[in-house]
């Protein structure tokens, strides 16, 4: 009974991590423009270019050290990193808070890339617990967690911001103080001793990871499907904010509004729908193919519509393509070890990471290019959204032929 109840403590903990570190970058979303603004920043397109600096910044971090971070924890156990990067979370916080500067923002957005290296560690923790039937619908709780923090993120963001840009950091390092407490006296160690790994000196090197993709002739092409599709997702976190001010000139509430419903959908889908009898005994293909041909629909009605009403329409089909996530990382964690599921996080994560430092600088260069009046080119904000429909196309059919054939 003892044991059943600190396994729940844990899966409650490692939920509560993963969601207050989408609270984390969630929170940003719909204060950015007004954050940029306030530090001088008034032109929309200028403002844009500038946060896709500070999400490629975050985004490096995240690629150097997501690789290192899983490693570590295949050797030295997952609990002690992941409190560690809490209690580093709840400082980075108060920089951001106080920041009144652009270079002081980079530090902080630098930090958390840092702190939000454990993710890979927390999905690693959950694969330790979990038998092979589980796994995506505990996965999918990950998914749950993140679809939270961008309800909760959002929301702060934008409510708070009504009132400062600022105080929203304040609140996230109070959250992120109570989880480090609450995960120091409840959260066990889920890696045994005996089924730990030895490391050595080039296991630490984040490119290696980006090596073993290219190596792995059995999944180099999934990997590579899935590094174009989260460049095209990420288009949402990249512009939303200043594409909704640029298309409807909406005020930070709506902004976080909006955001928070996305949010709402993703919790549904990767918390309750995909846990659903007949989505579980549907063949990982099948849902992939799904997943992804609603999404290239999701974002090509982002690109083309005029009218405000229209997002929250199309934000249902957003959400259902966010399914993909935890079944591809539930397909390709019943193909490795149990002793190398950190690492295999670790080289997800870090595509993720690359991605994340590629799909900002790429997203607002496309909507700095087209909101641009200066330019001399059509006014069509909503251009990124129609190239990341593209990105989600060029991944599907090889995709497709891949999993048929293993």
């Amino acid at each position: 009974m003892i044991k059943k109840t600190r396994s729940k403590n844990a899966l409650v903990f490692i939920f509560c991590t993963v969601a207050l570190d989408t609270i984390g970058i969630g929170i940003i979303f719909p204060i950015m423009p007004d954050l940029l603004f306030d530090l001088g920043f008034k032109n929309i397109a200028d403002a844009a270019f500038w946060a896709g600096l500070l999400s490629a910044s975050y985004a490096c971090m995240q690629f150097l050290f997501s690789p290192i971070v899983g490693t570590i924890s295949d050797a030295f156990g997952r609990r002690r990193i992941i409190l560690l990067a809490l209690f580093a979370m709840c400082i980075d916080y108060i920089i951001l808070g106080v920041a009144n500067a652009i270079w002081i923002l980079f530090i902080g957005k630098i930090i958390a890339g840092l702190t939000g290296s454990t993710i890979p560690t927390a999905t690693a923790y959950l694969a330790d617990v979990s038998s092979k039937k589980e796994k995506a619908k505990n996965f999918g709780l990950i998914g749950a967690a993140f679809g939270l923090g961008f309800v909760f993120g959002p929301l702060i963001g934008g409510l708070l911001g009504e009132i400062s840009p600022r105080a929203p950091f304040f609140m996230s390092a109070i959250l992120a103080g109570i989880n480090f407490l609450f995960g120091f006296f409840v959260l066990p160690e889920s890696l045994q001793e005996s089924k730990r790994r030895k490391i050595k000196w080039k296991d630490l090197n984040p490119f290696l990871s980006l090596a073993r993709i290219f190596a792995n002739v059995d999944l180099r092409i999934i990997f590579f499907s899935i590094f174009l599709v989260q460049i095209g997702n990420w288009v949402y976190p990249s512009i939303w904010s200043f594409w909704a001010k640029a298309n409807f000139s909406w005020t930070t509430s709506m902004i976080g509004v909006s955001l928070a419903a996305y949010g709402v959908g993703i919790a549904f889908v990767q918390g309750l729908l995909i846990r659903h009898k007949r989505i579980a005994e549907t063949k990982p293909r099948n849902l992939i193919f799904f997943c992804l041909l609603v999404g290239v629909i999701a974002l090509l009605g982002f690109g083309f519509i005029s009218s405000a009403w229209l997002v929250f329409a199309l934000i249902p089909l957003a959400a259902l393509s966010e399914i993909f996530d935890p079944t591809i990382k539930s397909y390709l964690s019943n193909q490795v070890d149990i002793s190398k599921q950190g690492e295999l996080q670790g080289i997800l994560f870090s595509i993720r990471g690359v991605t994340t430092f590629l799909s900002p600088l790429i997203m607002t260069y496309i909507f700095r290019t087209f909101s641009n009046s200066q330019n001399n080119l059509p006014f069509v904000p909503g251009m990124p959204f129609i190239f990341a429909a593209f990105l989600l196309l060029l991944a599907l059919f090889p995709l497709m032929r891949k999993m048929k054939a293993t």
